[in-house]
């Protein structure tokens, strides 16, 4: 019985605690950037400095399947993924269609939406692509080419105006908008809608700018990685001490250059913070991110 009291108590978790002095953001992030976040029980534009700009759709609608180049219109989905349009100003989001829908994007002029659905019988599924026109609700079908498995889809993205491009399990193909003819063609970059549209970052993923890379050590900290092989402590961290019972948790999650690199905004046990670059001055943000996401400005 000792013995395992002994194993039970030495193998207990214990917290990490954030080293950096932490202020109120607003004190010292003074760019003009917004984020997509979250409350209880909606999503909301707030500044990078901790203002609530605006209400926007309720979160029970809240799977973003794509966003507008101009970041005011966003293709939703909710639990039972039924698809909805929400366009900021909006006091609802506007139900688009039925069933279970697989993929979805916004045509460049975000006039049409092409989208795939999902048949929890992957045997039933098929990979034909629905366009849908948001200003008449008139629909077009462009052909499925692949059946069963193969053919369900699970990224669909508009290359052009005149070509789609959509990934199942086993293929992937362009698709012609006007004939719906096919073609072979490599997989699309896999970026999210927010890292093709909604980012103005300096890379893809967010974590290089200005000849400064993240580096996340998710129990240690944020370390900036500078030119010459100068790894330099960013965000601080102590006390990480993992248990035994499924403690996989990391302390530091997602971690983003804000668009001018001159801020950091991460999360930290669940909360999220900015930090400044110059200074290493942290602050909390009042509501939270999923992914972190760039709105235009």
């Amino acid at each position: 019985m000792k013995r395992l009291l002994v194993l039970l108590f030495g193998c207990t978790s214990s917290p990490a605690v954030l080293d950096n002095t932490v202020v109120p953001p607003s004190t010292f992030v003074h760019e003009d950037a917004a984020l997509l976040a979250w409350t209880d029980d909606h999503a909301v534009v707030m500044q990078v400095n901790g203002t609530i700009e605006r209400q926007l759709f309720s979160s029970g609608v809240g799977h973003i399947e794509d966003i507008s180049a101009d970041g005011t219109l966003f293709i939703l989905a909710d639990s039972n993924l039924a698809m909805y349009a929400y366009r900021i100003g909006d006091a609802q989001p506007t139900f688009l269609a039925a069933g279970e829908i697989g993929a979805a994007a916004l045509s460049p002029d975000a006039h049409t939406v092409a989208f795939a659905m999902f048949d929890p019988e992957l045997s039933h599924s098929d990979d034909h692509i629905t366009l849908l026109d948001l200003a008449t609700r008139a629909t077009r079908v462009l052909p499925a080419g692949q059946h069963g498995n193969e053919g369900f889809v699970i990224h669909l993205d508009w290359i052009s105006a005149d070509e789609i491009r959509i990934e199942s399990f086993k293929t992937s193909a362009g698709i012609d908008v006007a004939t719906g003819a096919r073609h072979p063609a490599p997989p699309s970059p896999g970026l999210r809608w927010y890292q093709r549209r909604g980012s103005r970052l300096s890379s893809p993923d967010g974590t290089s700018c200005r000849g400064m890379t993240l580096v996340v050590d998710r129990d240690a900290g944020i370390f900036l990685a500078r030119g010459g092989g100068r790894v330099e402590p960013f965000i601080r961290t102590h006390g990480r001490k993992r248990g035994f019972l499924g403690d996989s948790a990391a302390t530091i999650g997602e971690a983003l250059f804000t668009p001018t690199c001159d801020a950091v905004v991460f999360t930290f046990h669940r909360t999220t913070y900015v930090a400044d670059v110059a200074t290493g001055l942290v602050g909390p943000l009042p509501a939270s991110l999923g992914d972190i996401i760039w709105l235009r400005r």
